[in-house]
């Protein structure tokens, strides 16, 4: 009785609250994704699968299919279900992957999907001078920060992972200013709630994932570079969720 009052409290009725991530649920989810990286680690060194830039850009597809598909249920466009959220959004992306990996088609299934889900669902996106403003901030402080950086040596796995973290950084913060709203995840809640303004969540994370990512670049082994290839697509799920919310 006890456990199922557990799993209510932390697992069930979070689902569908205004604030889906509390610390138990989000370090839980975050174990089951370690043990996913291993057991992906395990099956790319079986295909004797590369980990590199190319690789990444295989993921893109996949990437942008997720941040749409998790955007249109924030929107109510597409009901929100286990498979449609995190972190069962992340299970269904894997998957697809998995199977364009286990038939050699890694970047025509993920374009396929993709364009498929155009089709069923459409697009309909408006610019504005705001969200202008917030890539150009983006790319300006990718820049200074790898300026800043230089001496770290950062691999171009490295710094695509930095790239992603700080997109999704940059857009938190000044999506928040601009457009109001609030953070669902818990640990970027704690931060914003803890300054009392959404632009310190920007320092907050580079001041944790530069040194993951510092520690990561420096060990080289394809393990490492798996998690570097996992911040990148974290970051930029993220990132491109929040852009597509206010698109």
């Amino acid at each position: 009785m006890a456990f199922l009052n557990f799993l209510n409290e932390y697992f069930i009725s979070p689902f569908n609250a205004i604030y889906e991530y509390n610390l138990i649920n989000t370090t839980t989810y975050a174990l089951f994704a370690f043990l996913g990286i291993y057991l992906i680690y395990y099956f790319l060194e079986h295909k004797k699968i590369k980990i590199d830039i190319e690789f990444i850009k295989n993921l893109v597809p996949y990437i942008i299919f997720g941040a749409l598909l998790r955007s249109y249920v924030d929107k109510n466009l597409i009901a929100k279900t286990f498979f449609t959220v995190s972190p069962g959004l992340y299970l269904t992306l894997t998957s697809l992957f998995l199977i364009g990996l286990l038939f050699g088609k890694i970047k025509e299934l993920g374009i396929v999907s993709l364009i498929s889900f155009i089709i069923i669902y459409g697009i309909n996106f408006s610019i504005n001078s705001y969200l202008i403003f917030i890539l150009l901030i983006s790319i300006l402080l990718l820049k200074l920060l790898l300026h800043l950086i230089k001496e770290l040596k950062f691999d171009k796995l490295s710094k695509y992972a930095l790239a992603a973290q700080l997109f999704d950084a940059t857009n938190t913060g000044f999506i928040l200013l601009f457009f109001g709203g609030f953070e669902k995840h818990v640990i970027p809640r704690s931060i914003i709630e803890y300054f009392g303004n959404p632009l310190a969540f920007i320092p907050a994370k580079l001041a944790i994932v530069i040194p993951i990512i510092y520690y990561l670049n420096k060990d080289k082994t394809n393990l490492s570079k798996l998690i570097l290839v996992s911040v990148f697509v974290l970051g930029m799920s993220q990132g491109l969720r929040n852009l597509i919310n206010v698109l």
